[in-house]
């Protein structure tokens, strides 16, 4: 099955439910699906096609989220980058992938002029909020196509999102997570940690969604449950106490740093 089906699936089945919320700004489920299909129907008609890999440079926010399931749906590779990274770094990763289109929040244009030399495979950057002469805009490129899109069909073992280490001992590796992976991690988050999950939890994102809490994002937006992104873009514990009470927060993803700095 496609993973990103767990996002149609959610939009057919709860399509009021909010699945996104960012400060002022709120998605449903039936708009974040739209959005997605919009994206993916975009990346279609410029040439992106299954088996491909597209790069994903943003702060947490939910067109990353968008982003992602636009991959799934039509059957590329997901490439999320750690935005802490170095520019060199990030151009490894975009070159080693193999990706060529890049999706980037406005914060990382200057990086991507400035690796552009070294990543010559790219042949499309789309840019949140930032369009230049040589970068679509994310929003036009949306506002262009249609909500509907049929997911593509996919093998189990077609890579869905590729990981890439911290490469404390040498190069990043990149480490290719399967469809087949994606599900067996979404069902057993339903088995093991949270039995009895549903569209009534709320998760909040205060880690990277290019790391856990993007996988973790998964099993939430299978179940219709609401994700909540927080505005910083650091870990900022005031903020994520405060957001943890006005939405009722009931599950998060965190490394024991976070515990450490939320306690200390």
């Amino acid at each position: 099955m496609n993973i990103g089906k767990l996002l149609s699936k959610s939009a057919r089945t709860f399509p009021g439910n909010l699945a996104i919320a960012q400060g002022s700004s709120r998605l449903t489920y039936a708009q974040f699906n739209a959005r997605a299909n919009r994206l993916s129907n975009a990346l279609q008609k410029l040439g992106v096609v299954h088996r491909d890999n597209l790069a994903i440079l943003m702060h947490n926010r939910p067109e990353m989220l968008e982003s992602m399931f636009a991959c799934f749906k039509i059957a590329c590779g997901a490439v999320p980058i750690n935005f802490r990274l170095h520019p060199k770094e990030i151009a490894f990763i975009i070159d080693h992938s193999e990706a060529k289109t890049v999706l980037v929040s406005p914060e990382f244009a200057e990086s991507i002029v400035a690796i552009k030399d070294q990543i010559p495979k790219v042949r499309h950057v789309i840019s949140v909020s930032d369009a230049t002469d040589t970068f679509s805009d994310y929003e036009t490129v949306l506002s262009a196509e249609s909500e509907h899109f049929e997911d593509i069909e996919v093998d189990c073992d077609d890579v869905a999102w590729i990981f890439y280490t911290s490469g404390t001992t040498g190069q990043p590796k990149g480490a290719m997570l399967t469809h087949r992976n994606l599900l067996a991690m979404t069902m057993n988050f339903y088995a093991d940690m949270c039995p009895g999950f549903g569209p009534a939890d709320v998760v909040l994102h205060a880690a990277p969604l290019s790391h856990g809490s993007g996988l973790y994002a998964l099993p939430n937006i299978g179940k219709a449950a609401a994700n909540i992104i927080p505005e910083s873009t650091s870990f900022d514990p005031e903020q994520v106490f405060r957001s943890i009470e006005e939405h009722r927060v009931t599950n998060l993803f965190a490394a024991p740093t976070h515990d450490k700095a939320a306690v200390g």
